[in-house]
């Protein structure tokens, strides 16, 4: 047998017991590695164990495993885990010494000539943050398994501060419609005129209790809807009048951090629907011109509107807003425009009209700010693609194709939502030919820019 093999079998039999030394840094100063072989060791879950000992230990069998606790109530202590063959290999086990650690763990192990060395890193509490009481479990511990072996344990032992106070605490919404006796999620349907109850019941601190709770509603365009908080902050409740979605955001305080959620309340027509708002929000209706949305089917060109319903389609009002739900039918065609009764100047504010299809984006098209509108003016949106929530040239029998389609049949169809097709041209509008040269602004309409909400 080589020499060195036989000096170290007869080092392994000659120790009866691993030899701790331990070198703590400075708090927040960590140690430099020292130079050696890296050590293969196992970490072992230490969930079920209570009541240990602050310390550091190296554990041959029940002897050393019973010297780490303190007996419980019962008289107990925790049995040895059953995964560790203490034939071949033996643990390591590191328990906080410092009074309101959050955590400690064996990171790294290195063998030298002199032995083993255990960098062990405890993680403490910011000194700004509130003091927590002790675990009932006791203080922080980290196990390891590596080969039974009897060199010298050299442990490295840090302690650093943590970079906050701790994890931010649990923010949970859950909405659903008023009265519906569900027990709410973030994410819900409804339909516009339908009150929703929204809670943060499920929120959890992370540390000390609840101490604020704040909520903020995000409206999709046109509504003018307004939070109603509950008692304490726990609750709110807000009526649902316009399509779109609804975004509430929730912001809650513990006793250090602060946590966010948010839930979402989705609310889309029937079928299809074409949705008229202002660009400016909480506008006076009295203070804005007049206008109206019309839905007309090209075959028939029979008109929907306000004061018209049709088989096909019903418009609604509700202070500013228009909202056409619009039921197609087969093989029919419908063209959107919108009717100025009064006229509107540059710099007054301008209208959009928005899309809704099942399964499509919405998207907006507005008729901008800078442009002026006479009197019995008409904006031209297109015909409208019902499947794809897009508007194209009412001149053209059918939507226009993709023009990837023909080149790329690996092409997406949603690609058919970025078309903007401009709209007809001045012959198409109600509004009266001007003498010619050249046409006052009032009759000449402009292209609408269409924006991906």
């Amino acid at each position: 047998m080589p020499a060195r093999r036989v000096l170290s079998l007869f080092f392994i039999a000659a120790c009866t017991t691993n030899d701790i030394t331990v070198r703590t840094s400075e708090i927040d100063n960590r140690s430099q590695s020292d130079t050696g072989d890296d050590y293969e060791f196992q970490h072992v879950s230490t969930e079920s164990y209570t009541q240990q000992k602050p310390g550091f230990y190296a554990v041959h069998g029940q002897s050393d495993w019973t010297s780490m606790f303190k007996e419980s109530a019962q008289g107990t202590r925790p049995p040895l885990p059953a995964s560790v063959d203490f034939q071949k290999q033996m643990l390591f086990v590191a328990t906080s010494k410092t009074p309101g650690a959050k955590s400690i763990e064996v990171q790294k192990i290195t063998h030298t000539a002199d032995g083993l060395h255990i960098y062990v890193l405890e993680t403490l509490t910011p000194e700004n943050c509130p003091a927590q009481a002790a675990a009932a479990k006791g203080p922080p511990m980290d196990i390891v398994t590596l080969d039974n072996v009897k060199f010298d344990m050299h442990i490295v032992y840090d302690r650093i501060h943590a970079d906050s106070c701790g994890p931010p605490p649990d923010a949970v919404v859950a909405c659903r419609v008023a009265g519906s006796g569900q027990a709410g999620s973030d994410r819900i349907a409804a339909s516009v005129g339908e009150m929703i109850d929204c809670d943060s019941n499920q929120s959890k601190a992370q540390m000390g209790t609840i101490n604020d709770r704040k909520w903020e509603l995000v409206k999709p365009p046109g509504s003018s809807t307004k939070l109603v908080v509950g008692k304490d902050n726990i609750g709110v409740t807000f009526p649902v009048d316009a399509w779109g979605a609804y975004q509430l955001e929730l912001g809650i305080h513990d006793a250090t951090r602060e946590g966010t959620g948010s839930g979402v309340v989705e609310v889309l027509p029937p079928n299809a629907g074409v949705q008229l708002y202002w660009t400016r929000e909480g506008a006076d209706p009295a203070s804005l011109p007049r206008v109206e949305l019309h839905v007309i089917d090209l075959g028939s060109f029979a008109d929907c509107n306000a004061k018209t319903s049709k088989p096909f389609c019903e418009v609604k009002v509700a202070g500013a807003l228009q909202q056409a739900t619009i039921s197609p039918q087969e093989n029919k065609r419908y063209k959107v425009q919108v009717r100025y009764l009064d006229a509107r100047l540059p710099g007054a504010p301008g209208i959009c009209v928005r899309t809704f299809a099942k399964g499509a984006r919405s998207q907006s098209s507005c008729d901008g700010e800078d442009v002026q509108r006479g009197k019995n003016a008409t904006w031209e949106l297109g015909a409208l693609d019902i499947p794809h929530a897009v508007f194209y040239d009412a001149r053209l029998s059918k939507p226009p194709e993709l023009q990837a389609a023909n080149a790329d049949a690996g092409a997406p169809a949603s690609t058919l939502t970025n078309v903007v097709i401009p709209p007809p041209p001045p012959a198409t509008t109600h509004t009266a030919a001007p003498p010619p040269p050249p046409p006052p602004p009032t009759a000449t309409p402009t292209s609408t820019g269409q924006i991906e909400l």
